[in-house]
């Protein structure tokens, strides 16, 4: 079992180091050509850091030792059908991974969402994670649209 808990400021400040290495990685999640970049990104999307309004940045705890192993960040993003969820990243530590906790937090970020009044949540997968997206697929996620790229030589 698991519970989420805003993040505190050490936590945040691990989780911005996580969250920068994996946007600079090349062919990773943001794909940006360097870790300074990922970092004007990062401080964009997030200016206020913890504080930052419509945006909740989430430990995840196992409830049984009551340790931390990931973090969750949602925002609440308003869509021309009205408010959503939109899930932008969610980190299972190394050491918690293959072990239910991303399906755990996942089913436990339904009810915060509700609790929010909230109806719908959504998320960007990349294709080649084909690990989340067996997660999202078991948990009822469908496919909402497909953005198609072709790099040119």
């Amino acid at each position: 079992m698991i519970r989420l808990r805003p993040m505190g400021e050490a936590e945040f400040a691990a989780y911005r180091e996580h969250a920068l290495d994996d946007y600079s990685r090349p062919g990773h999640i943001g794909n940006w050509p360097s870790a300074e970049v990922a970092a004007r990104e990062f401080h964009r999307q997030l200016p206020q850091g913890l504080t930052t309004p419509d945006q909740h940045l989430l430990a995840i705890d196992e409830t049984a030792s009551v340790r931390c192993v990931g973090f969750l960040w949602l925002a609440v993003r308003q869509r021309g059908t009205g408010p959503e969820a939109f899930i932008f990243d969610l980190v299972i530590l190394p050491a918690f991974r293959r072990r239910g906790f991303a399906e755990d937090a996942m089913l436990e970020l339904e009810v915060y969402v509700r609790r929010l009044g909230l109806t719908q949540i959504s998320l960007h997968v990349f294709e080649h994670n084909t690990v989340a997206s067996a997660l999202y697929d078991k948990l009822g996620f469908v496919a909402f649209n497909n953005r198609l790229i072709k790099k040119l030589a």
